[in-house]
Protein backbone atom coordinates (compact mmCIF):
# COMPACT_ATOMS: atom_id res chain seq x y z
CA UNK A 1 0.00 0.00 0.00
CA UNK A 2 1.37 3.48 -1.49
CA UNK A 3 0.56 6.70 -1.06
CA UNK A 4 1.23 9.73 -2.94
CA UNK A 5 2.23 13.12 -1.40
CA UNK A 6 2.83 16.26 -2.79
CA UNK A 7 5.80 18.79 -1.51
CA UNK A 8 7.78 21.77 -2.73
CA UNK A 9 10.19 19.48 -4.83
CA UNK A 10 7.12 17.11 -6.71
CA UNK A 11 5.98 13.94 -6.22
CA UNK A 12 6.81 11.17 -4.02
CA UNK A 13 5.52 8.07 -2.37
CA UNK A 14 5.52 6.64 1.32
CA UNK A 15 5.37 3.54 1.67
CA UNK A 16 6.08 0.59 4.56
CA UNK A 17 9.72 -0.90 4.88
CA UNK A 18 9.86 -3.26 2.70
CA UNK A 19 7.52 -2.18 -0.26
CA UNK A 20 9.43 0.70 -1.86
CA UNK A 21 13.02 0.80 -3.97
CA UNK A 22 15.42 0.43 -1.13
CA UNK A 23 17.26 -3.25 -0.53
CA UNK A 24 16.80 -3.58 3.29
CA UNK A 25 18.36 -6.86 3.13
CA UNK A 26 21.40 -5.44 1.97
CA UNK A 27 21.46 -2.06 4.26
CA UNK A 28 20.38 -4.17 7.56
CA UNK A 29 23.48 -7.31 6.19
CA UNK A 30 26.04 -4.05 6.11
CA UNK A 31 24.69 -2.43 9.35
CA UNK A 32 25.29 -5.74 11.04
CA UNK A 33 28.38 -6.49 9.66
CA UNK A 34 29.43 -2.85 10.79
CA UNK A 35 29.19 -3.95 14.50
CA UNK A 36 26.84 -1.25 14.76
CA UNK A 37 24.91 -0.95 18.34
CA UNK A 38 22.94 1.56 18.36
CA UNK A 39 19.15 2.54 17.25
CA UNK A 40 17.60 1.95 14.25
CA UNK A 41 14.56 4.61 13.74
CA UNK A 42 11.66 4.51 11.63
CA UNK A 43 9.55 8.03 10.45
CA UNK A 44 7.18 6.52 8.38
CA UNK A 45 5.18 9.61 6.64
CA UNK A 46 1.94 8.14 6.01
CA UNK A 47 -1.71 9.53 7.10
CA UNK A 48 -1.97 9.38 10.90
CA UNK A 49 -5.29 7.17 10.43
CA UNK A 50 -2.60 4.79 8.85
CA UNK A 51 0.29 5.34 11.16
CA UNK A 52 -0.15 2.55 13.71
CA UNK A 53 -0.83 0.12 10.90
CA UNK A 54 2.34 1.22 9.03
CA UNK A 55 4.45 0.98 11.75
CA UNK A 56 3.26 -2.56 12.84
CA UNK A 57 3.76 -3.74 9.07
CA UNK A 58 7.19 -1.97 8.79
CA UNK A 59 8.48 -3.78 12.15
CA UNK A 60 7.23 -6.92 11.37
CA UNK A 61 9.59 -6.49 8.36
CA UNK A 62 12.67 -5.53 10.10
CA UNK A 63 12.08 -8.35 12.80
CA UNK A 64 11.78 -10.61 9.72
CA UNK A 65 14.58 -9.58 8.01
CA UNK A 66 17.02 -9.72 10.90
CA UNK A 67 16.07 -13.10 11.59
CA UNK A 68 16.99 -13.81 7.77
CA UNK A 69 20.31 -12.13 8.83
CA UNK A 70 20.76 -14.08 11.87
CA UNK A 71 20.14 -17.36 10.07
CA UNK A 72 22.65 -16.37 7.84
CA UNK A 73 25.51 -15.33 10.50
CA UNK A 74 25.22 -12.09 9.54
CA UNK A 75 23.79 -11.13 12.77
CA UNK A 76 24.80 -12.24 16.21
CA UNK A 77 22.37 -10.47 18.70
CA UNK A 78 19.25 -9.77 20.16
CA UNK A 79 16.20 -9.57 17.52
CA UNK A 80 13.12 -7.61 19.16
Amino acid sequence: MAFLWKDLSGEYVCCPLGCGAINYKRLLSEVAMSSYQGYLGMEPHVRPSLLLSTFRRSLDFVRQQLLELDEENYYEGCVA
